[in-house]
C-alpha cells in the first residue's frame, strides 16, 4: 500500500443525518484542495521563471512551497499540476 494511503486504510464508520449537506461538505473540502494546489502550482512554476530555474527544480520548489502551507500536494507530472 502507497505510504500516503496508509492513514486512510482504517475501517470506521461516520454517521451522517443530511446526505446533502455531508456531500457539500466533502465537495467544499475537494475543492479547497484543489484550489491551494493550483495556487502552490502557480507560484511554483513562477518562482522558477523568477530565478531561471530548470523545470527539473519544479518539484522541489512545489514540496517547498507546500510545507510552508502544511499542504501535502498530489504527485503530478508536468506544469499542469
Amino acid at each position: 500500500m502507497p505510504k500516503s494511503s496508509r492513514h486512510w486504510s482504517t475501517r470506521e464508520e461516520i454517521s451522517v443525518t443530511d446526505r446533502a449537506e455531508a456531500e457539500l461538505d466533502v465537495q467544499a473540502v475537494l475543492k479547497e484542495y484543489l484550489r491551494l494546489e493550483r495556487e502552490i502550482t502557480d507560484k511554483a512554476k513562477d518562482l522558477l521563471q523568477k530565478r531561471n530555474l530548470p523545470y527539473e527544480q519544479f518539484g522541489k520548489v512545489k514540496r517547498s512551497l507546500a510545507s510552508e502551507k502544511s499542504f501535502r500536494p498530489r504527485v503530478t507530472r508536468g506544469w499542469s499540476g
